[in-house]
């Protein structure tokens, strides 16, 4: 059976122009991260039917409008930062026939996990703060965006940026998560 080609809703071209990523980089590397930022940071905050509608829009290169807006604007940054965050740890280590391995080279030093922390902390902080941005932006347009409250049961509800009790978004500066209710309003 033929394995599905994934929609990917940023690219090479568009992480390269908008981080620090070397573009020596090989894009295989990156694709599972860019995947795993949509389906598990990005889906559980607009809902599966409004996710759903993004990536089909994407597919099928139909997509306009305030769609187009919110994911030129909104959900492309907010996935490349995601993407960063889970890409960080396998940039370091690869995984290969030999097991977890770090591959170093004659001209450079591998970061150590302080400097490898503080580089994910940042890519965290970035997306988190985009995220909100998002989220605010479809709340104050919900007539734009009916499938964000369309979801059934068996489908994951928008959160309004609330990843999960173990993902929520963090204040460092304050005890306990931030959480946004589906009018953008943050509660504590």
């Amino acid at each position: 059976m033929p394995i599905p080609t994934p929609v990917l809703l940023i690219d090479q071209d568009y992480i390269n122009q908008f981080t620090h990523l070397n573009k020596s980089v090989e894009w295989a590397y990156l694709k599972p991260s860019i995947l795993d930022a949509q389906a598990i940071r990005l889906q559980p905050v607009l809902g599966t039917d409004l996710y759903q509608k993004i990536i089909d829009d994407v597919a099928a290169a139909t997509i306009a409008g305030n769609y187009l807006t919110l994911l030129q604007t909104h959900i492309m940054p907010v996935v490349m930062y995601w993407a960063m965050y889970e890409a960080v740890p396998f940039l370091k280590v690869k995984i290969d026939n030999g097991g977890l391995v770090e591959r170093t080279s004659e001209t450079t030093n591998p970061a150590g996990k302080t400097d490898t922390d503080t580089i994910r902390d940042s890519y965290r902080e970035k997306a988190e703060f985009m995220q909100r941005r998002m989220v605010d932006f479809i709340c104050h347009n919900s007539g734009w965006f009916p499938q964000y409250n369309t979801n059934n049961a068996s489908q994951l509800s928008s959160n309004g940026g609330q990843q999960s009790i173990t993902m929520g978004i963090v204040n460092r500066t304050r005890r306990g998560p931030m959480i946004y209710g589906q009018n953008g309003q943050m509660y504590t």
